[in-house]
């Protein structure tokens, strides 16, 4: 299957690779809660789960950094949509607990929570699918905020946060 597009670059002009040095995803699920005089807490769900990601790369040369920077301002802030490719906890896994997964009729993220008697997925796995993609996985996203920044260090290094989020 060919990468969505339009997609984050991995490799930039130049030939250098555009990989973040850290990654913090997180998972937000709607809940409410009750508590009463007594301590009791009830909890039910609101419905909708999203990921979250923070993408932080090394610090790279600024003319490096153009090309990126040219791309996520194109994307407008929160409304333009593109996709991110997301490393796998254990790539060689496959259809492993607690790697992730999409499915051919869904632009959803999914996470493996199960694979015995059956393969379990958070959110539950939509119905009617035909495969589970686990190699080449993209999450459709964009940037969390409308504003984007870049800060540059003494010696001129630019360095590169990217916070996004999930769109489905």
């Amino acid at each position: 299957m060919p990468a969505p597009t339009p997609l984050l670059p991995e490799t930039l002009s130049d030939g250098s690779a555009f990989r973040p040095s850290t990654v913090k995803v997180n998972s937000q699920t709607q809940t409410k809660l009750t508590k009463s005089v007594s301590g009791k807490v009830l909890t039910s769900k609101r419905g909708g789960q999203h990921y979250t990601m923070t993408l932080s790369y090394p610090p790279m040369r600024e003319e490096q950094s153009r090309e990126v920077q040219a791309f996520l301002e194109d994307q407008q802030g929160r409304h333009g949509i593109f996709y991110v490719k997301v490393s796998q906890p254990d790539p060689a896994a496959g259809q492993a607990v607690g790697n992730f997964c999409t499915f051919d009729n869904s632009d959803k993220l999914f996470r493996i929570t199960q694979t015995v008697p059956s393969l379990t997925t958070f959110p539950e796995a939509p119905a009617g699918y035909l495969t589970v993609e686990t190699t080449a996985i993209y999450m459709r996203c964009s940037l969390a905020k409308d504003i984007f920044s870049t800060s540059v260090d003494k010696a001129g290094l630019v360095q590169i946060t990217i916070e996004l989020m999930e769109r489905t």
